[in-house]
């Protein structure tokens, strides 16, 4: 898959990251709460895809899954919105939630590594 402009690449970033947070879940997931603890908390990185950004976003597992329920969707720190290719559908004080527009939803969905047949972006 090769990215033909500027906002298909930040897109492909964004995909890749969110790869990478995916398995991060899937560890912590198997792994479980901590003794004492009702849920489980993740650390996650910044799925804004600026090259670079190793921004650390803290959500539960529960509210991960909640935006991972959408493809299109990922989770920024406050203020890595990138207007030209998502929305802000959910603000939190830890973090936002995007919905990608477009040719970006397109990429995101094709890359989604909960759908069957999905291209990955690494």
């Amino acid at each position: 898959m090769t990215p033909r402009s500027r906002a298909e690449r930040l897109a492909l970033n964004e995909a890749r990251v969110r790869e990478v947070n995916e398995t991060i879940e899937s560890a912590n997931e198997k792994l479980g709460p901590a003794p004492g603890e009702d849920g489980l908390e993740l650390h996650i990185l910044c799925e804004c895809g600026t090259r670079g950004c190793d921004q650390i976003v803290q959500i539960t597992s529960e509210e991960y899954r909640e935006v991972r329920d959408e493809p299109t969707r990922f989770v920024v720190v406050p203020g890595h919105e990138q207007a030209r290719i998502e929305r802000i559908v959910a603000e939190k004080r830890r973090f936002a939630v995007v919905e990608k527009v477009g040719a970006a939803a397109k990429i995101a969905e094709r890359t989604d590594p909960e759908s069957p047949g999905a291209v990955s972006p690494l």
